[in-house]
C-alpha cells in the first residue's frame, strides 16, 4: 500500500531523547483503537511505543490517525539539541616568580612558555611537565611583556628599565639590548616575519630591525603612554591601545597612522588581531571588551561581562574564541559570532594581567598579581 505524502518524510529514522515524553494518546485511522504511551522512535515507517506499563509496541505509520501522522513529521523536523560542550578546566599552576606575572607567551610549536615578572625575572617552562626550565635574569626591573619570534628561537622582552632585551631561547643569553626608549617599555610584539619588532612606551612607538638591533622608525600621536601592540597577520598594520581612548592602526612601511579607532571611554590596555586579520578586539578600563572591523574602522561589537578593569585579550587559533583576563582573578572565554560569553574561568586569586592560547588551541595560559600562571585546558573535547 502507497504510504500518505506525510508518512515519506518518516521512512528514515526519527530517534528521540533517552528521556521519553510525556505520553501522548495515539489513534488509528479508523479510530477502532487508541493508546495513551511514549514515543521511542519512528523506523522504516514504523512508530515505536512505550505504555504506561513498560510494554512497547510497534504500529505502522500508515495507521495512525492524520493529527498523529502530523504530529510525528513536525517531530522529525525538529533540531537536535546541541550537545553540551566539555567545559574549561584548569590543568596546572605553575608557581615561581616572587611577584606579579606581567605578561605569557607561547613558542610557536606550544612546546615552552615564557612568562614576565615584576620580579624582574622571564621564566621559561615546559608546557607538557609544567617545570621551570630556565629563569633570565637582568636588573632588578619589572618585565612588562615578553614575545617570541616567529621561529621561536628569540625571545624579546620589554622592562620598565626603558630597554628591550633580545635572548636566545636555547642558552637563555641576552644577545642584544635595544636602548631608545625613554621611559617603560609596556609591550613588544614581533612582525609575521620576524624581522621588526615593534615597542610600547611612553608617548611612542618605535620599530627596530631584528637583526641589527636599529631603531627604523618612531610613531608618534600619543600624549600618554602606549599599552599594547599587536601587528596583524600579514605584517602591513600595526595596531596600538593606550592610556588615551582611541586605538590607533599604523601603516608599518611609512610609519603613517592610517585610522583611529573610537568608542572606548578610557585606557585600552590589550590589543589582538583575529587570525584572518579582519578583526581588532580590545580590552579596556571601560570594563569592556570591543571588536572592530579593521577595514572601515567600525565597532562591530561590545562585549560586556567583566565587572571591572580588563587588562588582556586574545584571539584562539581559529578565530573562533577570544580570551579576556581582568580584576577578581577572572577570565573569559567568548564566543566571537556571537559576542556570547561561553565560558568564565575562576582560580586566580587577585587580576590577571595576560592571557594566550598555545598555538594548537587546547591550552589557555594566564598571568596575574596572585604571582603565578595557570594553564587551562580549554578543548578538552578535541584530539592530537
Amino acid at each position: 500500500m502507497k504510504l500518505p505524502q506525510i508518512c515519506v518524510l518518516l521512512v528514515g529514522v526519527l530517534l528521540l531523547s533517552a528521556t521519553p515524553a510525556s505520553a501522548r494518546k495515539w489513534t488509528s485511522s479508523n479510530g477502532k483503537f487508541s493508546v495513551e504511551a511514549d514515543l521511542i522512535e519512528v523506523k522504516d515507517g514504523n512508530v515505536r511505543l512505550k505504555r504506561q506499563n513498560g510494554k512497547v509496541v510497534t504500529i505502522p505509520v500508515s495507521k495512525l490517525s492524520k493529527a498523529d501522522r502530523n504530529y510525528l513529521a513536525a517531530k522529525a523536523k525538529e533540531k537536535p539539541a546541541a550537545p553540551v560542550a566539555a567545559q574549561p578546566k584548569l590543568r596546572e599552576t605553575l608557581a615561581g616568580h616572587t611577584n606579579d606575572v606581567k605578561s605569557v607567551a607561547f613558542s610557536p610549536d606550544g612546546k615552552t612558555l615564557a612568562s614576565g615578572s615584576a620580579d624582574a625575572s622571564i621564566k621559561l617552562w615546559d608546557v607538557a611537565t609544567g617545570t621551570n626550565t630556565a629563569t633570565l635574569k637582568g636588573k632588578s626591573w619589572t618585565v612588562h611583556s615578553v614575545a617570541f619570534s616567529p621561529d621561536g628561537k628569540t625571545l624579546a622582552s620589554g622592562k620598565a628599565d626603558k630597554t628591550v632585551k633580545l635572548w636566545d631561547v636555547a642558552t637563555g643569553k641576552n644577545t642584544a639590548t635595544l636602548i631608545g626608549n625613554t621611559w617603560i617599555v609596556t609591550s613588544v610584539a614581533f612582525s609575521p616575519d620576524g624581522k621588526t619588532l615593534a615597542s610600547g612606551s611612553y608617548k611612542t612607538i618605535k620599530l627596530w630591525d631584528v637583526a641589527t638591533g636599529k631603531n627604523t622608525a618612531t610613531l608618534q600621536g600619543y600624549p600618554k603612554f602606549v599599552l599594547s601592540v599587536a601587528f596583524s597577520p600579514d605584517g602591513k598594520t600595526l595596531a596600538s591601545g593606550s592610556q588615551i581612548k582611541p586605538i590607533k592602526l599604523w601603516d608599518v612601511a611609512s610609519g603613517t597612522n592610517i585610522a583611529t579607532l573610537k568608542g572606548h571611554t578610557t585606557s585600552v590596555n590589550s590589543v589582538a588581531f583575529s587570525p584572518d586579520g579582519k578583526t581588532l578586539a580590545s580590552g579596556s578600563q571601560d570594563n569592556t571588551i570591543k571588536l572592530w572591523d579593521v577595514a572601515s574602522g567600525k565597532n562591530t561589537a561590545t562585549l560586556r561581562g567583566h565587572a571591572a578593569i580588563v587588562y588582556s585579550v586574545a584571539f584562539s587559533p581559529d578565530g573562533k574564541t577570544l580570551a579576556s583576563g581582568g580584576v577578581y582573578g577572572i577570565l573569559k572565554l567568548w564566543d566571537v559570532a556571537s559576542g556570547k560569553n561561553t565560558a568564565t574561568l575562576k582560580g586566580h586569586a587577585e587580576i590577571v594581567y595576560s592571557v594566550a592560547f598555545s598555538p594548537d588551541g587546547k591550552t589557555l595560559a594566564s598571568g596575574s598579581q596572585d604571582k603565578t600562571i595557570k594553564l587551562w585546558d580549554v578543548a578538552p573535547g578535541k584530539k592530537n
